[in-house]
Formats: C-alpha cells, sequence, structure tokens
C-alpha cells in the first residue's frame, strides 16, 4: 500500500476517535445533568423567602387598613407615617423604590382606565419658603435635578406658557393643607398633567394625575384624596 494512502488512512482513524470520545463525553455530561437531583422544597423555600421580603417591604411603604364610611379604602404608611383614602376603584398597582429623585413611589391603577391612575411619590427636603412662581420653578429644578443651564430654559419656557395659558401655577389651600398645584405640559400634542405639591414635615409628597385620562369634574375626586392625607399618626 502506498505510503501517502496509509498517512490518509491514520489521520482518519485518529480524526475519527476523537469525534467519537466528544460524542461520547457530551452525552454522558447531558445524562449527569438530567439526573442531578433537584431539591424542590429548598427551592420553593427560598423563592417564598423572597416574596415575603418584597411583601413584607412594600406594606410598610404603604398598607390597606379599612374601609371609611363611604367605601373608600384607607391606606397607612408605616415607613413615612401617613394615612389617605383612596376610592374603591383604585388599588395598588406597583411600587417604584428608590432612585436618584425620589425616596419611593407609589402607583394606584383605575380599573375603570387600565393604563392609567394616581401616582405619589415622596421625597425629603429641608425647610423651603415658596411665595411665587420662581421661588417654586426654582425649587423644581432642584427637586428634579435639572442641570443650571436647562433649569434656566425650563423656567422661561414655563413662564412663557403660563401667559398663553398653556400651564399654570396656583398656590391653594385644602383642610389648612397649603399645596401648589402646577399644570404641565407633558407631550407636543398639548396634553398635560397634574402635580399637587404638599410640603409636611420635611417631606414633600407629590400627587400626579394624567389631564389626558381625566375631565375637569374628576377633580374634586383627587382632591378628596389630599383632603383626607394626614401626617399625625
Amino acid at each position: 500500500m502506498p505510503k501517502k494512502v496509509i498517512t490518509i488512512s491514520i489521520i482518519t482513524v485518529i480524526i475519527l476517535t476523537l469525534f467519537g470520545g466528544g460524542v461520547f463525553w457530551y452525552v454522558k455530561q447531558g445524562e449527569e445533568i438530567v439526573n442531578t437531583p433537584i431539591v424542590g422544597d429548598e427551592t420553593e423555600q427560598v423563592i417564598a423567602d423572597v416574596q415575603d421580603t418584597t411583601i413584607e417591604s412594600n406594606e410598610s411603604i404603604l398598607k390597606k387598613v379599612g374601609v371609611d364610611e363611604n367605601g373608600w379604602n384607607i391606606y397607612q404608611s408605616e415607613k413615612y407615617g401617613f394615612e389617605l383614602k383612596v376610592p374603591d376603584y383604585f388599588s395598588i398597582k406597583d411600587f417604584l423604590k428608590s432612585n436618584s429623585k425620589h425616596l419611593d413611589a407609589i402607583r394606584f391603577s383605575d380599573k375603570n382606565i387600565e393604563t392609567m391612575g394616581l401616582y405619589i411619590s415622596i421625597n425629603t427636603t429641608n425647610d423651603v419658603k415658596i411665595d411665587n412662581e420662581i421661588d417654586f420653578l426654582n425649587w423644581l429644578c432642584k427637586y428634579r435635578q435639572y442641570p443650571k443651564l436647562e433649569c434656566k430654559k425650563y423656567i422661561e419656557r414655563f413662564l412663557n406658557n403660563i401667559k398663553i395659558g398653556k400651564e399654570k401655577i396656583e398656590f391653594i389651600n385644602i383642610e389648612d393643607k397649603d399645596i401648589i398645584k402646577s399644570i404641565e405640559l407633558d407631550s407636543p400634542d398639548g396634553s398635560t398633567l397634574t402635580f399637587y405639591y404638599l410640603f409636611e414635615d420635611n417631606s414633600v409628597y407629590s400627587f400626579i394625575i394624567d389631564n389626558f385620562y381625566y375631565e375637569d369634574e374628576q377633580e374634586a375626586v383627587f382632591l378628596d384624596i389630599i383632603k383626607s392625607f394626614r401626617t399625625d399618626l
């Protein structure tokens, strides 16, 4: 047999041997993975522990504690020491935890409008003195952490929009609560958001409503929610 043919045969045998060994190893590894016992009880317990921690954490932020004489649900926050009441068609949708702008935020969903509801954010703040629109807009820039140049443009735009009725800032009092109501453009098409800022005990509570989904007559409902808000627990 020619030497060249012998060499080719030897190389072929080596390749086939290596390939066969690789297949055997792969199949063996698969069997080991398949046959590795999974401790179901332990896995389920870990999941349960995580769920319990999440529920416990959320309930410290806001927890339903009862129903008032009008059928509104009463919620209390152990973490922040406040109480508020909301209509029964609102339910807690989710909690947005700490980020650079807010300590915590709570979103209520409206069962009549799946994508919307009421959004409440909580943040600490030093004693602030706000007497006019400029004071408020300067505070708002700091609250939202706008860069200096962006803040200047924001204030100029807001003041111009106030003049033409596109945006608005109002100082109102509800049940001895001094509240700043701010109506802000949310998009170029003219849709707006209404913010109610309540300052109490070195904290600021922001109640946010999307005007696209709610008519003006429903504002009374949101004002009643704010009226029910109390921190003297």
